[in-house]
């Protein structure tokens, strides 16, 4: 779609996009709704749509190898639920960019977006489903009457006053937009928590 959309899960997990997928807060059950489909938006788009999905439902498991099983059952490769939780944070923020089929391996595992007349389709019963491109730049969010769109990404100066990152759960850190060169920043992580660097 293009720039500006405000309506949907998108542009709310656009601002609350640091929420744990695996803690739900009943105070506020909107919030874990659109944490939910972001990251069911992203496990769509790359290991196999309508088909995961069938799978996810249909296993025995209550816990996250709900989401793992499947997901190794279909590729055929070992996955842990911190792999996805990283892969689906940088493809969020990867999600700018148009998928080259022209070099499939640089993107694999990190697709959101196929251009905008291309579909993501996924094959289940004979039946075709089709996702479209998700560009997280095009979702808008109003803050204290301030319209701002794409992810709400922290700076090294405001990530010290976000809190402590829930579990299971991204924060989008930006700590430059024009480094050139050689840089080198320090970086202090809590206890059990990944760092994942992208550079685009």
């Amino acid at each position: 779609g293009n720039t500006g959309i405000m309506k949907g899960w998108l542009p709310y997990y656009a601002y609350y996009d640091d929420r744990s997928l695996t803690l739900w807060n009943e105070d506020d059950l909107s919030l874990d709704y659109c944490t939910a489909y972001a990251a069911a938006a992203y496990l769509a788009r790359n290991f196999g749509g309508a088909e995961l999905f069938r799978n996810i439902v249909h296993n025995g498991y209550t816990d996250v190898r709900a989401v793992t099983e499947p997901i190794e059952d279909m590729t055929g490769a070992t996955v842990t639920f911190e792999t996805i939780l990283r892969m689906w944070g940088a493809a969020m923020i990867l999600s700018d960019t148009e998928y080259d089929s022209s070099a499939p391996g640089v993107f694999e595992g990190l697709i959101m977006n196929n251009g905008d007349s291309a579909w993501f389709e996924s094959v289940v019963n004979s039946d075709t489903y089709y996702l479209g491109s998700i560009n997280m730049d095009h979702y808008s969010y109003k803050v204290n009457g301030y319209t701002r769109s794409g992810l709400k990404l922290y700076t090294p100066s405001t990530i010290s006053s976000s809190g402590k990152l829930p579990p299971s759960a991204n924060r989008y850190v930006q700590v430059s937009d024009s480094a050139t060169g050689v840089n080198t920043w320090n970086i202090l992580l809590d206890k059990n928590t990944r760092l994942t660097v992208v550079v685009k």
